[in-house]
């Protein structure tokens, strides 16, 4: 079983990344027991697609238990989600515990996200925005052999293209491919 989780401070493209990740590959919505997308080829995302705050961070601030007792009762074999409700060692804990194979995509770049955050006229309160910084370094720290770093601004093919050896991102591609051919 896999995991792969987008992970970074907000505004440096987390929703861009998963969204063209699974552009194009069919999926099913549903709401409970929390909201979520299944796709075409196995993928269960975790979260909410909407213009702001989406993946994680749409989803309501007591989810947690109830996506750790929904996973661990169906154990999909892959799993895909970005954001910050449930990027915490508790949860990725869990993950671990249950055997999932933990891939997180940390995508850096401080001034690219201060720079898409002003351009949506994000009023973010400062001190929130540091403790989401500090977040993530703590998660890079305490996850090192499990964090892979991507750069913000950097293509979305070629972001996609670093992440080519995770088993959530080929069967993404895989079934977009399908659906294209």
């Amino acid at each position: 079983m896999n995991c792969t989780y987008v992970v970074g401070e907000p505004g440096v493209g987390k929703s861009t990344l998963v969204d063209h990740l699974t552009r194009g590959v069919p999926y099913d919505v549903a709401e409970t027991p929390f909201p979520h997308r299944r796709y075409d080829g196995g993928v269960l995302e975790i979260g909410r697609r909407r213009h702001e705050f989406s993946g994680t961070d749409a989803l309501a601030m007591n989810v947690q238990p109830y996506v750790q007792k929904f996973v661990e009762g169906i154990k999909p074999r892959l799993l895909l989600a970005e954001g910050d409700r449930l990027a915490n060692a508790k949860f990725f804990d869990h993950l671990i515990a249950i055997g999932y194979d933990l891939r997180i995509y940390l995508i850096a770049g401080r001034q690219r996200a201060a720079m898409q955050r002003e351009l949506r006229g994000s009023k973010q309160d400062e001190t929130w925005l540091k403790g989401r910084y500090t977040k993530v370094v703590r998660l890079q720290e305490r996850y090192e052999d499990r964090v892979i770093v991507l750069e913000a601004g950097a293509r979305l093919a070629d972001l996609e293209k670093e992440m080519r050896d995770d088993p959530v991102i080929e069967t993404l591609r895989a079934a977009r491919e399908l659906v294209t051919a």
